[in-house]
């Protein structure tokens, strides 16, 4: 595995990394593993949008979404109508 290799600030001794402590570091840290043993910049962008609550935000506006598609028609004009409500208040 690509952590199992010899860490560059470690090429002195040359030990490898530990595979757990790796794991570890990452779980702690809440860092991507794709980003930190690849490079990969989806991993990188990933971790940052859960970080900031991005990912979140979508999951909850699709959520949403779902659940109005849900409601009798009726039930989405009387939303609808109260959401028009809310937002023309100053």
């Amino acid at each position: 595995m690509a952590f199992d290799q010899v860490a560059p600030g470690n090429s002195a001794t040359g030990r490898p990394l530990q595979s757990e402590k790796m794991a570890d570091y990452c779980k702690l840290r809440h860092i991507s593993f794709d980003w930190m043993l690849t490079g990969c910049l989806k991993g990188l962008n990933q971790m940052m949008d859960e970080r900031r609550g991005r990912v979140k935000a979508a999951m909850q506006a699709a959520n949403l979404v779902t659940k109005y598609a849900q409601l009798k028609p009726e039930d989405q004009a009387m939303f609808t109508a109260e959401l028009y409500r809310i937002m023309a208040q100053p």
